[in-house]
């Protein structure tokens, strides 16, 4: 793996720390009956880093597709 994947891999990361505390399988948020609550928390949440780090990065990185998927992987794994 390339610095580059290396750098995207813990930026999704650590944009999905909040995520994935919110909706661990112990908290009451945690069941799919509140997708919608997921959804929506991933819509607000990469509006906001489209605003302050999009700039920052290439367009060619794909960042904010790149969080999305790694947010429907988290997802699937709880």
């Amino acid at each position: 793996m390339n610095f580059r994947e290396q750098l995207i891999s813990w930026l999704s990361d650590h944009q999905l720390a909040e995520y994935k505390h919110l909706f661990h399988e112990n908290q009451d948020s945690a069941w799919l009956d509140n997708i919608e609550r997921r959804y929506s928390w991933l819509k607000k949440h990469l509006m906001e880093f489209e605003d302050k780090f999009g700039p920052m990065f290439p367009p060619s990185w794909e960042l904010s597709e790149r969080i999305s998927m790694r947010f429907c992987e988290v997802t699937r794994l709880q």
